[in-house]
């Protein structure tokens, strides 16, 4: 990742490095602690605070960041998060406040999650992993019909919002139908950046945001050009985990 950070620092731009974690490396299906995966979050390259939009890259959702790699070497579907894929409105407003968040330099910034989602068991290692993969079925419990008819009656953003009420708390899979005593890896997605990003703090984006459609309600601040990478050293790319009974 170096010869990136690299490029970063000459061209003067910002980034993101995305640090994660997995407490503990033995994830029990039976124990009453909750096994947790965390993603740390640490700004650069800036001496200002930066305020993103984090609803399609899945920042805040650990689970959304890493795919995770079955003992054949093969990852499983991601659903949902990092996408880029989300086609509601983009603008900054009170009313969408909860879709941003504010990195300031030298603080970084983590989030954590379950990753035994309610519900999770231990795979059988003589099903093919593909009879466990659709998230209609066994991720959400939700059958195609429903979702079709949902989406048929949603529109824009409420389509998106309908789908993210569907997908399971605890993120896409977690170590649910993970066989007990095989490798697996946790790989942070290659590609993940932030497409809406402003220098300042929210409140005060906000509070600029305000003023401008107390004016036009069709207008709000308008991002700097470009993306920020996110960014993981090779040394923290891949958690190595076997899950236990």
């Amino acid at each position: 990742m170096e010869h990136h950070i690299n490029a970063h620092l000459l061209a003067g731009r910002p980034y993101i490095t995305l640090t994660p974690s997995l407490s503990p490396t033995s994830p029990s299906f039976t124990s009453p602690d909750q096994p947790v995966l965390s993603i740390t979050l640490q700004l650069h390259n800036s001496s200002e605070p930066i305020t993103v939009r984090t609803i399609e890259s899945g920042l805040t959702h650990p689970s959304h960041c890493v795919d995770l790699i079955n003992p054949d070497g093969r990852g499983r579907r991601p659903y949902g998060g990092g996408s880029g894929c989300y086609r509601g409105s983009r603008q900054l407003s009170q009313l969408r406040a909860d879709q941003f968040l504010t990195l300031w330099p030298q603080k970084p910034l983590a989030f954590a999650t379950s990753f035994r989602p309610e519900g999770s068991a231990p795979g059988d290692p003589s099903v093919p992993y593909e009879e466990y993969e659709n998230p209609r079925t066994l991720g959400m419990g939700v059958d195609l019909e429903t979702i079709k008819e949902g989406l048929k009656a949603a529109k824009g953003e409420e389509a998106e919002w309908f789908l993210r009420e569907l997908r399971p708390p605890g993120g896409p899979y977690g170590m649910d139908k993970c066989v007990v005593g095989q490798d697996y890896v946790l790989r942070v997605k290659s590609g993940l950046r932030v497409h809406w990003w402003q220098y300042g703090e929210l409140e005060e984006l906000l509070t600029e945001a305000d003023a401008i459609q107390s004016v036009d309600r069709r207008l709000s601040i308008v991002p700097e050009e470009g993306s920020l990478d996110i960014l993981t050293y090779d040394e923290h790319r891949e958690i190595r985990f076997i899950p236990i009974d």
